[in-house]
C-alpha cells in the first residue's frame, strides 16, 4: 500500500502522548494493523512489580498457537485483586494478550515506581524474553492481532484489521503517566 506514517510525541507535566498517523496515499482502500511496544526496565523490582487494570471488565487471555499465532479462541483470565503479578513463568508460553482490560494499565514495583498507560485498543500484550528471567516487561497497546494459526487468509476479510479509504488519515494514540 502506498501510505505515510508519522509519530508524534508531546510531552505535557508528566504525562507523555505518542500519536501515530496513518495516512493512505493510494487509490485503493488501505488495510492496515497497528500497536506499541513500549518496554519498562524492573530490574530492581521485576518480583514486587504488578500491572493492574482499575478499569477492567471481565478480562480475557487471547489464545495463541506454539507458532505464536492467533488460535482464534478467548479465555477468561483470573486478575488477583484487578492485578497481575510478574513472574517470569507467565510469559513461558510468550505474550500475554488481554481484552477488556478498560483502556487503563498502571505498572507498580514496591518500591515506589509508577507509569500508567492509558490507551483505546482492543488488545494489550504482556511480553518479556520468553524462557528468560528478563529485566524487563513490556505492556503493548494493540488494535489487531497476528494471523491465525494453519490459515491463510485473505487480509480483506479480516475483521480486526482496519482501514482507510484512498486520501484518509487516522490517528491512534497511547499515553504515557509518570
Amino acid at each position: 500500500f502506498d501510505f505515510s506514517l508519522a509519530v508524534r510525541y508531546a510531552l505535557s507535566g508528566n504525562v507523555l502522548e505518542e500519536t501515530v498517523t496513518v495516512c493512505n496515499e493510494g487509490d485503493d482502500v488501505m488495510i492496515y494493523g497497528i500497536g506499541w511496544h513500549p518496554g519498562f526496565n524492573v530490574a530492581g523490582c521485576f518480583d514486587s512489580a504488578r500491572i493492574s487494570f482499575p478499569e477492567a471488565g471481565d478480562v480475557k487471555r487471547r489464545v495463541f498457537s506454539p507458532a505464536a499465532l492467533d488460535a482464534g479462541a478467548d479465555v477468561p483470565f483470573a486478575l488477583e485483586e484487578g492485578n497481575v503479578h510478574l513472574r517470569h513463568d507467565l510469559f513461558d508460553d510468550d505474550a500475554v494478550v488481554l481484552s477488556e482490560t478498560g483502556g487503563r494499565a498502571v505498572l507498580t514495583c514496591a518500591d515506589g515506581c509508577r507509569v500508567e498507560l492509558r490507551y483505546s485498543t482492543p488488545y494489550l500484550g504482556l511480553w518479556h524474553t520468553t524462557g528468560k528471567e528478563a529485566p524487563f516487561v513490556c505492556i503493548e497497546p494493540w488494535e489487531t492481532l497476528p494471523g491465525r494459526d494453519g490459515e491463510r487468509e485473505d487480509i480483506s476479510r479480516r475483521d480486526d484489521l482496519l482501514r482507510l479509504g484512498a486520501g484518509e488519515c487516522r490517528s491512534h494514540s497511547v499515553s504515557f503517566v509518570f
